[in-house]
């Protein structure tokens, strides 16, 4: 069978959307995160969710390199060099509140040390990693040699990384970042190919994302986490290109039975992230394309990393899973992130404003 051309969305990657589903991703996660704290059961959906946002990173930067001048030449000073800037600042704000939250004189020290190592550096770390294997592969004038040697840097690093950290399933979702920048590149070739297959794209997607294969073995296992991730991107972006005033019907299918297939895989044992992610993929579907909600989940989607990095420290509110069932902790821990994420947001965004303009003024002596 063969989609009518008029059911298919074109260029769906775009700033906007690519804002919602960055809120959308951050939900997940935090709610995965609220059960470990909380003790409820959660799909372990916190990979997956994060190669999302590494998926939209690889192809934001292709498309700011191709589109701005001089993009690379303030590459390392805007880019990498402002994300720790960005995330020194909102480190300050976390300890400010943290302290404020949790007084006491005796414990003063420890709960601001706590404010800054328990937030996952490790994340921040990946990136600019995986920024400064970017910058590096610019100086390759073959464009095979270049892709080539992004995903060969950045599965080596993820192998050191994931030993070192000890975190064997979020750094090996990074293998959607050289997905996202080759999907950039392929971006016509792909979207003919989604117009022309999308029932053998969409369920062939579905198929390698829902089991959500796992292995003991490093390398396998981040083979693995990568065909997992780079089938969920595909059946996301399906998800989001179908137009949801005539074909709202199979987003509202897609999310039904990932719902009913992550309840049930729950309760047989099985591994049940890749069925969740078919859960939101149906909902990303119709939120992208809910006009009147999508420019609030696009403003709070910019505060995305502020969201990311604060979520934890609210778990630890004093009494919170005490007084409270789990759900109406995990909705105060949500608002709460959303309250001191948005003016923290703001202030870094002034600031790496100012950053910029003094980066380009030195550009200009």
């Amino acid at each position: 069978m063969r989609a009518g051309r008029s059911l298919i969305k074109e260029d769906v990657i775009t700033h906007q959307n690519t804002l919602v589903l960055r809120f959308i991703m951050l939900a997940a996660i935090l709610v995965f995160h609220a059960g470990q704290y909380f003790h409820f059961s959660f799909p372990d959906c916190g990979h997956l969710c994060v190669a999302i946002f590494f998926f939209m990173s690889g192809y934001g930067l292709e498309l700011s390199r191709s589109n701005k001048d001089h993009y690379m030449r303030d590459f390392m000073q805007k880019r990498v060099l402002g994300l720790m800037i960005q995330y020194w600042l909102i480190l300050m704000v976390i300890a400010l509140v943290v302290l404020l939250m949790q007084f006491d004189i005796d414990l003063l020290y420890s709960n601001i040390s706590n404010a800054f190592l328990r937030n996952p550096w490790w994340y921040i770390t990946e990136i600019v990693v995986f920024y400064v294997i970017y910058y590096l592969s610019t100086m390759i004038g073959s464009k095979v040699l270049r892709y080539l040697w992004v995903m060969l840097a950045d599965s080596i690093m993820m192998l050191m990384m994931t030993d070192y950290f000890g975190m064997d399933v979020y750094l090996k979702s990074g293998m959607c970042f050289i997905f996202g920048m080759l999907w950039y590149e392929y971006r016509f070739k792909v979207q003919s190919a989604i117009r022309k297959w999308y029932p053998l794209i969409l369920i062939l997607a579905i198929a390698f994302m829902v089991p959500a294969l796992r292995s003991q073995n490093d390398l396998v296992d981040m083979l693995l986490c990568g065909v997992t991730g780079i089938s969920m991107t595909v059946v996301f972006v399906c998800m989001c290109s179908l137009d949801a005033r005539r074909a709202f019907f199979i987003q509202m299918f897609a999310a039904a039975a990932g719902l009913i297939l992550t309840f049930r895989m729950m309760e047989m044992g099985y591994r049940s992230e890749g069925a969740f992610m078919l859960f939101l993929a149906g909902v990303s579907g119709l939120l992208i394309q809910w006009e009147s909600v999508k420019p609030l989940l696009a403003f709070l989607g910019a505060a995305s990393l502020e969201m990311y990095l604060m979520q934890f420290m609210f778990f630890q509110v004093p009494d919170l899973d005490a007084n409270l069932p789990d759900w109406a902790a995990t909705v105060i821990a949500f608002l709460l992130m959303i309250l001191v994420s948005l003016p923290t947001h703001e202030l870094c965004k002034r600031m790496m404003k100012r950053y910029n303009q003094k980066i380009d003024a030195f550009n200009c002596i």
